[in-house]
């Protein structure tokens, strides 16, 4: 997401970021966080940053609404573009670190066993 937005961006030569992808993937995303989160509590295993990946999202979500409506009400281009830059970031992270984390703990979960 944010690659291509930075490409446009280029390619164009004004800002282009697509605030509304993270809403177009939260439906793929946020029931991986979730059965993560589940998994991780049952388990044990990075409890903590597994119930804050789902949240994070969530909230990054909401913000990229809340910055995608902004941006239609005002000429700043250049706030917008760094703000929704970084929420694109965030919202990449978390979806790319639960399968990392669910990676991690089934490796931490079958050395424990016998």
């Amino acid at each position: 997401m944010l690659v291509t937005g930075l490409a446009g961006s280029v390619a164009s030569g004004q800002p282009r970021m697509d605030l509304l992808l993270p809403a177009e993937l939260s439906f793929l995303t946020f029931p991986g966080m979730i059965l993560m989160a589940l998994a991780a509590l049952k388990q044990r295993v990075y409890i903590h940053l597994s119930a804050a990946l789902p949240v994070a999202a969530a909230a990054d979500l909401a913000l990229c609404q809340w910055l995608a409506l902004h941006a239609d009400f005002c000429g700043a281009q250049k706030p917008i573009m760094v703000g929704s830059a970084g929420l694109l970031l965030l919202f990449d992270l978390s979806a790319v670190t639960a399968p990392v984390m669910g990676l991690l703990s089934i490796r931490r979960l079958r050395g424990a066993t016998p």
